[in-house]
């Protein structure tokens, strides 16, 4: 049985502060586990502060943050969990999860995949990828069925009077970029962990207040067009280079990121992560995943710490 503890104000001791007070930088939400507890906690740049928003017993399997940071919801229980974030009084609802076996809704469905398909693979589960609420309050669920070929076929509902139906479906192919529908208003944490915008290897990091300098070489004759960076960044009054290398995906031409490292002064680099990995940057702080072996952890780039240790997962969600 889920136990549910509500944190409204609790917080972690501060660090050093990210000093510039801009509004608009993202909120890192982030679940982690700790003392035989799953955490649920929501960390300001800014100030360096990080707030504790739930205590449960079990990690679930995702988090959903509404898109303006006020709502989150997750799956337990057979049941669908929302907690707002606005306001003292913290509201909370639970309601009755969406049967996932896809022969129960597939009568009242009308994109399908090929029926051969169907037929070779099945019984089919559909996985929840996205849990909102419409503008008069409704529930909504993005469910996703998965096919061998790596497409998706996606689904949305709404928890309309005498139960869920289905509000929009489509076929999303599998090198699209987003499969998301337009009326969903949250985002999963788990698998939408890196803000594409703050990459390491985005212009956006030219603006980072810490920012000094780069520099790129080419690999002559690498494959997939391999290129080292080096970029400068003054923290705590020294310079700390935040090396990586890029390559172009094969299918794609998508930026690939591979071995992320820090060097302090005359010290040897101290590794983040070591071959394929993603990698996002905030002011003074990294988030790193490590594509083998699962690591995922924010660090502090003037020191090459972590800040909460290991993590199950975590995003950026943007202020609005």
């Amino acid at each position: 049985m889920l136990r549910l503890i509500l944190l409204v104000s609790t917080t972690l001791t501060a660090l050093p502060v990210y000093g510039i007070g801009e509004p608009k930088l993202p909120w890192l939400f982030l679940v982690r586990e700790m003392e035989s507890s799953c955490f649920v906690e929501k960390f300001d740049v800014a100030s360096s502060n990080a707030e504790k928003l739930l205590r449960l017993d079990d990690c679930p399997d995702d988090l959903f943050v509404a898109k303006n940071g006020t709502r989150i919801a997750w799956v337990s229980d057979n049941s669908y969990h929302f907690r707002s974030l606005s306001g003292k009084k913290a509201p909370y609802q639970k309601i009755p999860a969406l049967n996932l076996d896809f022969d129960a809704v597939r009568s009242s469905l009308s994109v399908l995949p090929p029926e051969d398909v169907l037929n070779k693979y099945g019984p089919w589960k559909m996985q929840v990828s996205s849990l909102g609420m419409d503008p008069d309050r409704r529930a909504l669920v993005h469910a996703s069925l998965h096919i061998p070929s790596d497409d998706t076929y996606d689904y949305l509902f709404v928890l309309d009077e005498g139960g869920w139906k289905l509000l929009r479906e489509r076929h999303c192919h599998r090198f699209e970029t987003s499969c998301n529908f337009d009326e969903m208003d949250a985002r999963s944490v788990r698998h939408s962990s890196w803000g594409f915008e703050w990459k390491v290897w985005q212009n956006k990091v030219l603006e980072n207040p810490y920012f000094v300098g780069e520099s790129v070489k080419d690999i002559p004759e690498s494959r997939l067009d391999y290129r080292e960076h080096s970029r400068r960044f003054s923290i705590d009054e020294q310079i700390v280079v935040l090396q990586y290398g890029t390559a172009s995906g094969p299918d794609t031409g998508a930026t690939m990121l591979f071995n992320v490292r820090l060097v302090f002064g005359e010290f040897e680099p101290f590794s983040l992560a070591d071959g394929q990995c993603s990698a996002s940057l905030v002011g003074r702080y990294i988030l790193v995943r490590q594509f083998w072996g699962g690591t995922l952890e924010l660090r502090d780039m003037g020191t090459g710490d972590t800040v909460f240790g290991p993590l199950k997962f975590a995003a950026w969600i943007d202020r609005k």
